[in-house]
């Protein structure tokens, strides 16, 4: 090898440069012999130890192939945008997310591969956090439909001038719909609550009033006695150790209970009937109906029955006589 490089410095005239290792004292020792042409046939060779840089540049290989690793299993996309918005590096998650490899988007900008434009974003984050210095964070939706949480942090110099920042995105599509289908859930079940004309009561399995509806006049006590209060210590004891077992039961077994009780309200004593519906593994809502009336008609339809019965009773012990 040392001979090919003596050679090619002699017929090129040209300086020629050979690293090498060779064993030193058990350890491996690393070279650079620079040639240069001294005469016709002479040659000049300076060597000087380079295995410090060897191993800086190892270890920065190390470095680079780690933070690569590290880089491309995140589910993130990230990447690293000059002051201009044109990608200089990128991870596997960014290239995948357009059907690209990340080299087919280094040089390119940010937004003709993203937001499909020929200008940057209106409000850009990355482009706010270069100009203020600051990190920044939005939520967009893509001309696909799909929503990403975009943050950006600023990359500074040693001299502290901003030269790009680093944008991480995350896809959170399949979350805004989740959320879109739970408020449009929750809006169903406000609107089906309101519709019906009995009280309803959300509570958590210790009894905690989350919510109610329904008229004030119904109520035991006034609304601001009642939210975030234990219905359990709300009303009197004996009843209030009863619901709470109903709520538990509820929850424990996920079908309805059904609790029928007496309460004074302003002076009167009203009978209810309490529905426990499962809502959750941590709430229950309770419909209550005001049932005063039934049971008023129940207990005259007994007593009703009861003379009638004791009449026919008189009646027939009449006829034997």
């Amino acid at each position: 090898m040392a001979k090919e490089y003596v050679s090619k410095t002699i017929s090129s005239k040209q300086p020629q440069i050979l690293e090498y290792n060779l064993p030193m004292k058990g350890k491996v020792q690393y070279y650079e012999a620079r040639l240069l042409f001294f005469t016709e046939n002479r040659v000049a060779i300076f060597i000087r130890n380079i295995t410090e840089r060897k191993q800086a540049e190892e270890e920065l290989l190390k470095t680079k192939d780690e933070q690569a690793l590290i880089l491309n299993s995140v589910s993130e996309l990230i990447s690293y945008q000059d002051r201009e918005l044109k990608i200089v590096w990128a991870n596997n998650a960014a290239g995948e997310s357009v059907g690209l490899s990340y080299e087919q988007l280094i040089g390119r900008h940010c937004y003709e591969i993203w937001a499909q434009r020929d200008s940057p974003c209106i409000d850009c984050p990355v482009l706010n956090s270069i100009e203020t210095k600051e990190f920044q964070k939005q939520e967009r939706t893509t001309p696909d439909g799909r929503s990403w949480i975009i943050r950006a942090t600023p990359v500074k110099d040693p001299n502290g001038n901003v030269i790009g920042a680093v944008e991480t995105t995350l896809e959170i599509t399949e979350r805004k719909k989740a959320e879109q289908q739970i408020k449009e859930s929750e809006e169903k079940f406000r609107r089906i609550c309101e519709s019906i004309p009995d009280l309803f009561f959300l509570v958590s399995e210790d009894s905690t009033i989350l919510e109610y509806r329904g008229k004030v006049e119904h109520l035991y006590a006034p609304p601001k006695e009642l939210m975030g209060k234990r219905m359990a210590d709300v009303v009197p004891s004996n009843l209030g150790q009863e619901i709470l077992k109903k709520i538990r039961e509820t929850i424990a077994t996920k079908k309805p209970q059904i609790l029928e009780y007496i309460l004074p309200i302003r002076g009167k004593e009203q009978c209810y009937e309490a529905r426990h519906l499962f809502f959750s593994k941590e709430q229950v809502a309770i419909f209550l109906r005001d049932i005063t009336e039934r049971k008023l008609t129940e207990k005259e339809l007994k007593e009703s029955e009861e003379k009638y019965r004791t009449l026919f009773k008189i009646s027939g012990n009449s006829c034997l006589h």
